[in-house]
């Protein structure tokens, strides 16, 4: 019995062999196998997920992930003027700028619009003489990530930006000059500290614009500014942002980090022989490493 049945195991084997050689089966991986013996490779069925397709506008819904972000502050002086957009649209290509916080655009009303590549949240008077005006230049491809957009008057707006771990809001303000009355100069910030005030305590503010404002090397005041800075003395306006910055646990960025004085310099008067730095950039005290 015992010969009998080797010989047809042998048998069996032989025929396996045989079909195997004729359809060329892959041997299956794995030990213990001898190497005569070859088994029928079973498929696995896999289970697929049923096929969801996109929500209309989804596509549009998608932010990409921002990791460095450009952003600046220019007072063009008007934008009414003939070219000034062309050369403004030249600017931001050729320096690589995301978010551009532009003063005094003299632009009526408060709107949001396309302009080539890039996305303009505008704020304005509504009527009157052309005067100040604010408003954010956004790169189309962050255009997703704006959350949220207030304009509050023609010196004051705010732009609210999606990243991946907290949002941040850009204010960009215009500040009186300094030979403006104190009641106007009080009416503006106080405006600025309600706008303030109304973000979250967990968004991340970043102030910067044309804020009039020298400030100067004062020891007192280290912890908040920087000992960069052109002036070695505040002006009144420039006493009027260091308490507000004081006050939100903020840093006068723009006069921490040390540049030729050449380069510090954002205002030029008419004759070419006055300069000084009152355009700043004002970010929290815990996004200041960032």
């Amino acid at each position: 019995k015992n010969y009998t049945a080797l010989y047809s195991m042998e048998l069996a084997f032989q025929r396996l062999r045989d079909v195997n050689s004729e359809i060329k089966l892959p041997s299956p991986p794995g030990r213990g196998l001898c190497e005569r013996l070859t088994t029928y490779p079973w498929k696995k069925k896999l289970v697929r997920k049923p096929e969801i397709k996109p929500r209309i506008g989804s596509e549009i819904r998608k932010r990409p992930r921002i990791d460095d972000i450009m952003i600046g502050t220019w007072n063009m002086r008007t934008m009414l003027r003939t070219g000034s957009v062309k050369e403004l649209t030249q600017i931001i290509c050729k320096y690589g700028i995301d978010i551009l916080a532009v003063q005094e655009t003299r632009w009526y009303g408060q709107d949001i619009c396309d302009m080539g590549n890039l996305t303009v949240f505008k704020s304005g008077k509504s009527s009157g003489v052309k005067e100040f005006g604010t408003a954010f230049l956004v790169n189309k491809v962050y255009k997703p990530n704006v959350i949220d957009f207030r304009a509050v008057n023609e010196r004051i707006c705010a732009l609210k930006l999606k990243t991946k771990f907290y949002n941040i809001w850009f204010i960009n303000a215009h500040a009186p000059t300094e030979e403006k009355l104190d009641d106007i100069k009080d009416e503006f910030y106080n405006k600025l500290i309600t706008l303030y005030d109304s973000f979250a305590s967990s968004d991340i503010k970043i102030l910067l614009g044309d804020l009039n404002a020298q400030i100067g090397k004062e020891s007192y005041y280290r912890g908040t500014i920087g000992s960069h800075s052109l002036h070695n003395i505040c002006n009144d306006n420039g006493k009027r942002l260091v308490d507000f910055a004081c006050s939100r646990n903020m840093i006068i960025s723009s006069t921490c980090f040390p540049h030729k004085a050449i380069h510090k310099r954002t205002w030029r008067s008419p004759d070419g022989k006055t300069f000084s730095q009152i355009d700043h950039v004002v970010v929290d005290k815990r996004a200041a490493s960032s």
